[in-house]
Formats: C-alpha cells, structure tokens, sequence
C-alpha cells in the first residue's frame, strides 16, 4: 500500500504541476504586486560618491534601476547599450560616443549626452569628494557635442576605455532627480534590512530617473 499510494501522490503531483503550467486559469496572473528578495548584504547606498565600487547587493539594484553607455558579453568584449558606437583618436586621448536616440528617464526626461557630461562633472567635483574618484582620475573632461554626441578627453591613452564603461559607477542618472536619490542614500544607510530599505526607497522616490529605451 506504501508504495501505492506514494506512486498515486508522485503521479498527483505531476499533474496538479502541469495544470499550472499548461491548464491554469488566465486570471492567475495579475499585474502589479510586490516580491521579497533575500540579498546577503544590506545596500548601503546608490551613489558612487559614497559607495565607490559596488557591492553584490548595490550592484544587483542599481542594475535594475540605471543603465551605463556600454555592456559586456560573454566574451568580455564590450558591446553598445546607451551607445551605439564609438571611436578613438590616434593617441586614445579622445574618445567619441555616439548615443542611442529614443531613451528617457522614468519621468519622461530625454537622455542625451548632457546628462553623460554632467554625471561625469559630478564625480570630478572635488567638493564631492568621491569615493570613485581613482576610476575616472584619467578623465579630464567631458564634452557634449550635441544631444547625441559625447567626447572624453584623456590625460593619459586608454585602448579600451569602453569596456570601462559597462561599470555600475558609471550608470547615468537625471540631474534633477538627484537629490531624490541622495535622500534615498541616507535612508539606505539608515534602514537594517533589504525588504524594509526597497519598500521605503520605493515610497520615497517613485520618479527616480531609471532609464529605458524604446
């Protein structure tokens, strides 16, 4: 009888399971909701300034949230994301981007090489002192040539400043969002739990400039 009614419970299971997948009702699934995810390290915070380098649980949010201008694929190699292309002078002094058109930030807001130009201003600010100012220390400037156009001038040559790029302190964000953002630092850094900081961060700042292309 054991073995009986553990053959009939597998064989319940199997079809209460391929119910689900192939036979539910349509209105199982409705938009909206909320999930708990389980990091294994509180986030202390969005903003390279204080954060620096990422850890697993920033990067896993910021990468839902903001978007950098390259990507790497399983090769390493990096490929386009807010670029499309780019290209480099002889020396690998210069470096020009050339923007994906059509993306805006949450709130509507266009993004454009302004908004490249400006975070990286941001970063350079001694005032700021970042946390991420080693990374960008060969930086000089930035120059938005028009709306879709950004070139980076260099102190010294980069062969590869592009695979940089896909860096998560190097995710753009809307300038007038930020002190959004900077309050939802301060209440990453003040929260004790992952669940409790999204759900708050979410309440505090729902126009957060996420960026998504069309």
């Amino acid at each position: 009888m054991t073995g009986l009614c553990t053959s009939a419970l597998r064989a319940a299971c199997v079809a209460a399971a391929a119910f689900m997948v192939c036979g539910g009702p349509a209105s199982g699934q409705k938009p909206g909701g909320s999930i708990t995810v389980g990091l294994e390290l509180d986030i202390p915070g969005l903003d390279p300034l204080k954060v620096g380098v990422y850890d697993t649980a920033a990067e896993m949010a910021a990468a839902l949230i903001f978007d950098t201008l390259t990507s790497l694929d399983d090769k390493g190699v990096a490929v386009p994301k807010l670029a499309l292309s780019w290209t480099h002078s002889d020396d690998f002094k210069t470096w020009t981007f050339k923007l994906r058109s059509g993306v805006k930030f949450h709130d509507g807001t266009p993004f454009n090489a302004q908004a490249v130009a400006w975070n990286i201003a941001r970063q350079k600010d001694p005032n700021n002192h970042c946390r991420c100012a080693f990374y960008i220390q060969n930086i000089e400037k930035v120059e938005a040539v028009d709306d879709l156009t950004v070139v980076y001038h260099l102190r010294d040559p980069a062969a590869a400043l592009e695979v940089r790029f896909f860096d998560r302190f190097f995710d753009i964000t809307d300038a007038k969002d930020w002190n959004c953002l900077r309050s939802c630092d301060r209440l990453f850094q003040r929260t004790s739990t992952a669940h409790g900081t999204v759900q708050l961060w979410s309440c505090l700042c729902p126009h957060i400039g996420s960026l998504k292309s069309t």
